[in-house]
């Protein structure tokens, strides 16, 4: 009735769009192909990544029932154009004839089809290479159907191709007079299918430039008067100039509706001109419709090497060229993808080192980035629905995407979806919401590990799920709600370790809990040693440090492999700027890089994290300097410091720290290196003892004069000495004591040199003097006053031989 009462006084629109049907016309919405589907590669390696669709309203077209509103000389307007041109000519070539069959106007194609070239100048393009895709299915195949080449003139003759298998000159003509012959498309299918033409049309250098060819264009044509031939003017974005460089690394930093491209120099350019291309279809400021879909429009022009977009409202393509003092361009640069970002949460590292982003609410939710940052294409079907889905990660092993699915807006299962790389569902771990094993509710992270095992938190139900590669019923359940050890309360995120350590963010209970998983059971660990606001996601790279997510305290921490807190990140280290503002998706690429899902900006930023070095590397690091050793082995040990030495004979460095630590301990240690007293130290903000090591620093022998050594860049030197400076490496010395100081500690060593050498030995009972001792210490420095350094050395062993 309410539908009856809507139309009582006014046009039913889809009643009309019905008996056009009848009529034989097609839906022109169904002309078209979904990005996901194309899998064209340009000749950059990189995915094409375009659609095409008939986005024109009109009752037949993208609008279904929607008129186009146009204006006339004679109507001076706006008035409803209810019926586009395609379906009035096709009526009218059927008019006075009895119903043919459903869109067989469609075969009026010219025999002879052309495709005239013209450079960014108007020029015609001589010797291009033109490919010609077309649909197979719901795809477009990576290969051509044809491929020609320009002559002289910039034309091309597009290849016919036989209807089906029939032989090139078969035809077959309709009642109502239409003729399917041999053409560019072959077996026309006359609901609209596989009914456009995508070309690409390059030179060497880079240069080369797409464009779609519909079957209307065709029939157009056609039903102006050129039967015979026609040929299609395509005014390209080819070079006009083939001196200036073409720009290759565009970049482009992409946040919800801005996007910030820069690029490098060109020389011999006096601007550059920035060229945008989108669906764009029914703008209102294209009404000729040159440039929908993905056609490049110039959007400025510019001397900067940066420029800023802030009217990205459609995911869009960006190209730069470079211009000389004629006006004359290069080639279009690297093609740079722009997804509209509406709310990156997942985000996970293939082995290629590629990234994919997953982006719930962007309809396409699964796009992809390169190892640099740069987006390439969204991939995967709208009819995956993942529109509620947080977290993902990859099965390198297997080669599969793993995603969390707590329902969706056409699903209510609560469940752990499996899919190939290119998103094509393979098996689904879960149905409705329960609490049995194998059901989920509210499922969150998922985690994958060396063997292919998949972890997923059951956040609704506080526990763990561990399922073997292709299981849909777990292997083990582990976890309670709760705040006690191995209890959760809203647990979210999850990470796996290559040595089967389970992390899991219990973000209810602002913490996140460390098991060790063995094959057959889990068990508790403890705690990161930090206090989150609340954790979200979290990472582990390859060489064991921690990375977590700190949702509403805007952050990301780090700890390394032992536990160690670094330090905390709020801001990116990429082309992005700007403080992190609810980040959440977190994952380390194999370079070490951090890539994390910048939720509250609407953005992936990338963070370069502090890297662990050696202890000479750390010493040789200008005052102030931040720095991270790992794992670095004790070689002595003090009241209030300690000393450490990466396994060599190469320097090590002081640690003003109370934390106990033993000789052969190893100890990670964050914080800023200076200068002291004529030695370098690291003044830690935080310090952790761990095992003892495998592999000790073995003491290098050396005579009383080759202790100390001259300056090294930021390394003071001993003041009137010269050579290698080895201030804070374990060595051997042996010689004769004297000047022994029992209270103080302290007596000198003298094997002959011209000087002695001043030995401290807290701690230690100090031999007689006359002595023959063999020490074990650390070459040393010490201020002496009035800018002037000596050298000293400081025992941790002292054995007297006579």
């Amino acid at each position: 009735d309410g539908y009856a009462q809507g139309y009582a006084k006014g046009v039913d629109n889809g009643l009309i769009h019905e008996l056009m049907h009848q009529l034989g016309i097609i839906d022109l919405y169904m002309v078209r192909i979904t990005s996901g589907f194309n899998l064209v590669i340009t000749p950059d390696g990189i995915p094409n990544g375009t659609d095409w669709f008939w986005g024109r309203p009109g009752i037949m077209g993208g609008g279904d029932i929607a008129p186009v509103w146009t204006s006339t000389p004679h109507a001076p307007g706006p008035i409803p154009e209810w019926v586009d041109w395609h379906s009035v000519m096709a009526l009218n070539k059927n008019c006075g004839y009895k119903r043919g069959y459903y869109g067989e106007y469609m075969f009026d194609i010219p025999l002879y089809n052309y495709v005239l070239i013209k450079d960014a100048a108007g020029n015609p393009v001589p010797n291009a290479t033109v490919k010609v895709y077309m649909m197979s299915g719901s795809y477009i195949p990576k290969d051509p159907v044809s491929v020609c080449t320009t002559d002289q003139y910039g034309k091309a003759l597009l290849p016919n191709r036989p209807i089906g298998n029939k032989p090139l000159d078969w035809t077959i003509t309709t009642a109502t007079g239409h003729t399917q012959h041999a053409n560019p498309f072959g077996l026309i299918g006359v609901a609209g299918l596989n009914a456009f033409l995508l070309l690409e049309v390059s030179r060497p250098g880079g240069d080369f430039d797409y464009r779609y060819i519909d079957i209307t264009e065709f029939n157009r044509a056609y039903w102006m008067g050129n039967e015979f031939s026609w040929t299609y003017t395509w005014n390209s974005r080819l070079a006009s100039s083939t001196t200036l460089q073409r720009i290759t690394t565009l970049n482009g930093a992409v946040e919800s509706t801005k996007v910030v491209l820069k690029w490098p120099a060109v020389p011999g350019a006096v601007s550059y001109r920035v060229y945008k291309a989108a669906a764009y279809r029914n703008n209102p400021n294209d009404p000729t419709h040159e440039y929908e879909n993905w056609v490049y429009r110039p959007i400025a022009s510019t001397t900067s090497l940066t420029y800023t977009d802030t009217a990205l409202t459609e995911p869009s393509r960006y190209a730069v060229t470079a211009r000389d003092s004629a006006g004359r361009e290069s080639p279009l640069s690297n093609r740079l993808f722009a997804p509209l970002m509406i709310n990156p949460w997942g985000v996970a590292i293939k082995s290629d080192n590629s990234r994919v982003i997953l982006d719930p609410q962007n309809g396409y939710a699964l796009m992809s980035q390169d190892g640099e940052g740069r987006y390439i294409a969204n991939f995967g079907s709208v009819h995956y629905h993942l529109e509620r889905s947080r977290f993902i990660a990859i099965d390198r092993g297997a080669g599969r995407l793993v995603i969390s699915h707590p329902t969706s807006d056409y699903s209510d299962y609560h469940s752990v979806r499996v899919a190939d790389l290119d998103a094509n569902p393979l098996y689904e771990i879960g149905t409705v919401a329960g609490s049995a094993p194998g059901q989920f509710n509210n499922t969150a992270g998922v985690a994958v590990d060396i063997d292919g095992t998949i972890y997923a938190v059951d956040s609704g139900n506080s526990r763990v799920q561990i399922f073997s590669r292709g299981a849909t019923y777990p292997l083990l359940m582990f976890g309670s709600a709760g705040s006690g050890p191995g209890q959760f309360n809203n647990p979210r995120g999850i990470a796996v370790d290559s040595n089967y350590k389970i992390y899991v963010c219990d973000y209810g209970n602002k913490r996140v809990q460390v098991f060790q998983f063995n094959g057959f059971e889990v068990q508790y660990l403890g705690v990161l040693p930090k206090t989150f606001s609340g954790p979200m996601g979290i990472a582990v790279a390859p060489d064991g440090k921690i990375y977590v997510t700190d949702y509403d305290a805007h952050k990301v921490e780090s700890f390394t492999a032992n536990w160690m807190w670094i330090r905390s990140y709020t801001t990116p280290t990429d082309i992005y700027t700007g403080a992190l503002q609810y980040p959440t998706g977190i994952a380390v690429d194999n370079t070490g890089k951090l890539v994390v899902c910048d939720t509250g900006n609407r953005r992936v930023v990338s963070i370069t994290p502090t890297a662990s070095i050696t202890t000479n590397a750390a010493r040789l690091l200008p005052n102030n300097s931040t720095v991270l050793l790992e794992g670095v082995p004790v070689t002595a040990a003090f009241s209030g410091h300690f000393y450490i030495q990466t396994p060599g004979y190469l320097p090590g460095i002081r640690v003003v720290s109370n934390t106990s630590v033993t000789v052969g301990q190893k100890v990670d240690v964050y914080g800023v290196v200076k200068t002291v007293n004529g030695e370098r130290e690291i003044q830690p903000t935080s310090c952790i003892a761990g095992e003892m090591a495998q592999q000790q620093p073995k003491p290098a022998g050396m005579n009383v004069r080759a202790i100390g050594g001259g300056a090294q860049g930021p390394v003071p030197g001993i003041s009137g000495m010269v050579g290698l400076n080895n201030v804070g490496l374990l060595v051997k010395v042996a010689g004769r004591t004297s000047g022994r100081n029992q209270d103080a500690g302290i007596f000198f060593l003298n094997d002959g040199s011209p000087k002695s050498i001043k030995v401290y030995a807290p701690n230690i009972t100090l031999p007689n003097d006359g002595s023959m001792v063999v020490i074990e210490g650390i070459s040393g420095a010490e201020s002496v006053g009035a800018g002037q350094i000596s050298r000293v050395l400081r025992a941790r062993s002292v054995r007297t031989l006579q």
